[in-house]
């Protein structure tokens, strides 16, 4: 279908770079006309002002169109347009005053010196729209850079949709966001930087022009993690210097991938090693999770005991701040090899700040699960991969404030779900993997609507792309 808006405001791009020429040259007429006693300049900045006036409109009637399509930042383009449109009523006033006004020549030197600096604010922010807060930045020195308060190593955080790390796909839920952030810019469909997309799981196969092979287990065969891991002042490093970098732990994320042969269908809970997963995902959700979870309580808590947290830590236990500047904690159990109720009893004695707990992969009994139903403040309760005895649920139900339930690969009982009844604030379950017949799913949400089960399991259709999803914050 013809999109008319949509193709016309398409000629912005082109259109821009008429103003500012015509800007440019009538502030440089008015400049000798000051200078020059006669008037032969006069005609010369006539025409350049009426051209700057003319193009000015239409240039912001195309990027008003454009800025329909939706597709750029709204902070952004709100700066744009509105010193784009200023811009240009700037300028018909000037030519109103020059030419059609009778105005003190103060008045005149000012409406050129206002026009001069809306023209660069309105190419400044043009730039940031299209190419990135740091674009100007890019080619200076890294001191430099530094000092004008863009750090090239420092890489932009990223937005992910995973609502739970051991269900999601890690090509399609990690690995292909950080590729679209920081390589299909120049690795795509529509630019193809040394014959090389990154786009699709067959292109990245396929390789480049060097026929090196991107992806190998053997991670020194590997060319894709060779320009990932170069020093950044490399000329083969990737991305190349001035473009936004990949974090240290978006960087062991890939090498957790491709060391895994870059399989497409692969969940977080099948690898072997998982640790780099875990790592990134910690620190996505450290500057993620404090100001935008649900999970975390709005009323504040006291500053937990570190001495506590040290003697847990001594003994294996992953013991971490769920935010920055937040008292609450996540708790995992997840290192320690041998779990005993004990040492969970030692770790209740900072219940009041707990509202995580991960007690993944473990083999419970009805001595751990009395210790753990000690942390009433729990609102994520992870028991994926674990054994848990006859009735286990219906006990664990004393946990009020349980949101979100994973029992993804777990080992359960026959009426396990039924036991979930009694979960007053119980909003999501992961299933996957526990063996529960979707018959008894269905019955459960007849009388349950409330609670969302998660049975996992997904195949995403492979959609060709004809349009770019960006999945970070500009």
């Amino acid at each position: 279908m013809f999109d008319l808006e949509l193709f016309v405001g398409r000629f912005h791009p082109l259109m821009v770079h008429l103003p500012i020429g015509f800007v440019v040259m009538a502030v440089l007429f008015k400049a000798l006309d000051i200078r020059s006693s006669t008037r032969t300049y006069r005609p010369a900045l006539k025409v350049s002002l009426l051209l700057s006036a003319i193009v000015g409109i239409v240039t912001c009637l195309t990027g008003l169109l454009l800025a329909r399509s939706g597709t750029y930042p709204a902070d952004q383009l709100f700066w744009h347009k509105w010193t784009g449109i200023s811009l240009a009523v700037l300028t018909v006033f000037w030519y109103l005053v020059e030419f059609r006004w009778s105005v003190r020549p103060t008045v005149s030197y000012s409406f050129t010196a206002l026009t001069l600096v809306l023209l660069i604010l309105t190419g400044h922010r043009g730039g940031v729209l299209t190419h990135g807060a740091s674009y100007l930045w890019e080619g200076l020195p890294v001191t430099w850079q530094q000092f004008f308060g863009h750090d090239p190593y420092e890489a932009e955080k990223l937005e992910f949709e995973i609502s739970n790390l051991d269900s999601a796909l890690v090509y399609e839920d990690i690995v292909v966001p950080i590729l679209e952030a920081r390589c299909y810019s120049c690795h795509s469909d529509r630019k193809q930087k040394s014959e090389l997309r990154l786009d699709s799981p067959e292109m990245i196969q396929k390789g480049g022009a060097s026929g090196d092979p991107l992806i190998r287990s053997d991670l020194d065969k590997s060319k894709l993690y060779h320009v990932l891991t170069l020093p950044l002042n490399e000329d083969e490093h990737m991305p190349p210097k001035g473009k936004a970098q990949l974090s240290k732990y978006e960087v062991k994320v890939i090498e957790a991938w491709i060391a895994q042969g870059g399989e497409v269908e692969k969940m977080v809970m099948h690898y072997p090693d998982r640790s780099a997963l875990e790592e990134w995902y910690d620190d996505l959700m450290a500057d993620q999770k404090l100001f935008s979870n649900e999970l975390i309580p709005s009323q504040p808590v006291s500053q937990p005991d570190p001495t506590l947290i040290e003697n847990l830590r001594s003994q294996g236990v992953l013991v971490q701040s769920v935010g920055k500047s937040s008292h609450y904690l996540e708790v995992s159990f997840m290192n320690v090899p041998n779990l005993e109720p004990e040492l969970i009893k030692e770790a209740a004695k900072i219940k009041e700040q707990v509202i995580w707990l991960d007690v993944s992969g473990k083999n419970l009994s009805d001595q751990h699960l009395n210790e753990l139903i000690n942390f009433t403040r729990t609102t994520d309760l992870n028991l994926s991969r674990s054994k848990l005895p006859g009735n286990s649920l219906k006990k664990l139900s004393q946990l009020k404030n349980i949101q979100i339930l994973n029992l993804t690969g777990a080992e359960l009982y026959g009426s396990a779900l039924e036991d979930l009844r009694g979960w007053p604030e119980l909003r999501k379950v992961f299933i996957y993997l526990t063996g529960i017949p979707s018959e008894s799913v269905e019955r459960f949400l007849e009388t349950n609507p409330g609670i969302m089960i998660d049975t996992g399991g997904y195949r995403l259709p492979s959609v060709p792309r004809d349009t770019m999803v960006f999945r970070f914050k500009g």
